[in-house]
């Protein structure tokens, strides 16, 4: 009888490592599958930003598209599937629509991606900067576009990749500021004008920002960055 006992605990204790066993291979399956499908769109925008003639078939982005609403399907909850989601939507927007209608529509779809990857990692610089160049180009210059660009000042002020961006933005956007958003961005872009110079005035000059930074934002010549301010 004892024996019997045992035997049945080890079936069962068998049939409860292969039930984790199947889960575990499942989860990394879905893991595995997730990351191609958003590296595919990923590194497609990255390649027809790059193309000589910046042109794109819509089947291609529709493809894409596709792939992508599949694997949300099984893996809804995965912050890099909605954040690639939201870069084909802004993509879409920026270089395939010819229609302003649909310009929007596609900008705030995109929006909606990138609240959702924020909501699934509130931690993540790349949620806000990309969400705030969202509404930006849509002309949405509201408190949410505010608090966008304060979150990514304070989430990653220094790093190499999203520097550019919100000292572009940063200074874009001012006139719309209020004061205390004004307050926190004027700070962040004197303490970037000397502790990242290079690559402040690069980001600066690209976007053709540095007078109007010069000249309304800062209104000194004190600044080594503002004395050849052109």
């Amino acid at each position: 009888c004892v024996k019997a006992a045992t035997s049945c605990r080890e079936r069962v204790y068998m049939m409860v490592a292969i039930i984790i066993l199947l889960l575990l291979i499942g989860f990394s399956a879905r893991a595995g599958l997730s990351y191609v499908a958003q590296y595919r769109v990923n590194a497609a925008i990255d390649r027809w930003q790059l193309s000589s003639d910046k042109k794109t078939s819509l089947s291609d982005w529709q493809n894409l598209f596709a792939s992508l609403e599949t694997m949300l399907a099984f893996d809804g909850g995965n912050p890099d599937l909605h954040n690639a989601k939201a870069r084909l939507y802004a993509y879409r927007a920026g270089k395939i629509d010819t229609d302003s209608g649909q310009r929007s529509e596609d900008y705030k779809q995109a929006m909606q991606g990138y609240r959702t990857v924020i909501a699934l990692r509130p931690a993540w610089p790349y949620g806000y900067v990309n969400l705030l160049y969202a509404k930006v180009f849509n002309g949405e210059l509201d408190a949410e576009m505010q608090h966008s660009l304060l979150r990514a000042i304070k989430l990653s002020p220094w790093e190499k990749n999203t520097l550019p961006d919100i000292v572009k933005v940063a200074v874009f956007v001012w006139p719309s500021l209020d004061m205390e958003s004004k307050k926190v961005a004027k700070a962040y872009l004197l303490e970037a004008s000397e502790k990242r110079r290079g690559e402040f005035e690069k980001a600066l000059k690209s976007s053709q920002l540095k007078d109007y930074f010069c000249q309304t934002i800062v209104k000194t010549d004190r600044l080594t960055l503002c004395q050849s301010a052109s």
